[in-house]
């Protein structure tokens, strides 16, 4: 009986080496289309729970695949273990960064002003896909590090915000120091046991890693990283807004099926009538500071965007659907305008575009 179940799980075993991949992608299709209904609020502890969790897999999955290839190396396994530990750490690691992934282009996707943070929700989704293919390149240190290390960063970039209460430039360094100080004591504890593969890897591994802190500080400053935990609930132009009983009425246009594919949306102007922008602005619970409603119009002589008005907002934390304001401007002339939704730092929230006629 017990060597029947033994067989038994060997053949579940092989099965399951032999369709890994097959799963593998299943899991990734189904992780994309669950993960933006599991996850609510950046600020949620059960959220940042589930990261640090996942962090913490793949940490203990790289220093333990490690320490077994040294054990292997040095004699004191057989050699004949060494496709199984590959494969089955390789695997763990695999579903962490997955998982961390997955959860990343959620919460970044939800904060983006797509025209501006294409590049990045590219780069992390392409992480993700890359995550399905180099499941058997995970034994490579350069590759485990790099790839923590900026799993690591992306999270500490909107964590140090929420636990400080506050965005700017100076949190931002502080989680690219932040990684790098946790990184640098992973690799002390690593070169205790492994420091031959060290010496092998030292020069790719202080680039790569060097090399992603400069690309991730480079996308920040270029404003194409979203302020997370800042993200835009809803945004709209309107004739006028009111306030009754707590609650804004709107009068606003009546959109068509084309303006919501249009990158400009079309606003016939009333005479004499202020144009007025609404936002909801989601941030986190303690979370106050103010915004800018920046106004600008296209010169069309010139073919550059011309700042009109800038307009300075309060917003408070902790409502799920965003703390709710708006501006207004007098005078509005034909032509395409933008509405810059913007921290103090410049950092883009959101915005709205529409084609004044």
């Amino acid at each position: 009986m017990i060597l029947e179940n033994i067989n038994m799980i060997k053949k579940l075993i092989d099965l399951f080496k032999k369709y890994s991949r097959f799963l593998s992608s299943l899991g990734l299709v189904s992780g994309l289309i669950i993960t933006p209904f599991t996850l609510t609020r950046i600020d949620e502890l059960s959220n940042n729970l589930w990261i640090i969790i996942q962090i913490i897999i793949a940490v203990l999955g790289i220093v333990v695949l490690n320490y077994l290839e040294n054990k292997i190396k040095v004699g004191k396994i057989s050699q004949k273990y060494s496709g199984s530990i590959n494969f089955w750490f390789a695997l763990i690691i695999q579903f962490a960064f997955g998982n961390l992934f997955s959860t990343y282009i959620t919460f970044y996707f939800r904060s983006s002003t797509i025209f501006l943070s294409w590049p990045f929700i590219l780069i992390i989704f392409a992480l993700l896909i890359g995550n399905e293919i180099w499941v058997r390149h995970y034994s490579r240190l350069t590759l485990q590090l790099t790839t923590l290390f900026l799993s690591i960063y992306m999270f500490l970039i909107f964590f140090l915000p929420v636990l400080f209460n506050r965005i700017g430039n100076d949190v931002f360094i502080y989680s690219g120091i932040s990684s790098l100080i946790f990184i640098f004591v992973l690799v002390l504890i690593l070169f205790s046991f492994t420091r031959e593969k060290f010496i092998k890897s030292k020069r790719g591994l202080i680039f790569s890693i060097l090399g992603t802190y400069i690309i991730v500080n480079g996308m920040y400053f270029l404003n194409i990283i979203p302020p997370l935990p800042l993200s835009v609930k809803e945004a709209g132009i309107y004739y006028g807004i009111s306030k009754v009983n707590g609650e804004y009425i709107f009068d606003g246009p009546t959109k068509t099926w084309k303006d919501y594919f249009s990158i400009y949306e079309t606003f016939y102007k009333k005479e004499n009538k202020p144009v007025y922008v609404f936002t909801s602005i989601f941030s986190p619970t303690k979370f106050n500071q103010k915004i800018i409603h920046e106004w600008q119009y296209y010169d069309v002589v010139y073919k550059e965007w011309v700042t009109s008005s800038i307009v300075s907002l309060d917003t408070f934390g902790g409502r799920d659907d965003g703390y709710r304001t708006y501006s207004m401007k007098e005078n509005i002339y034909n032509g395409k305008w933008r509405v810059n939704v913007l921290t103090l730092n410049k950092r883009v929230i959101g915005r709205v575009n529409f084609e004044v006629r």
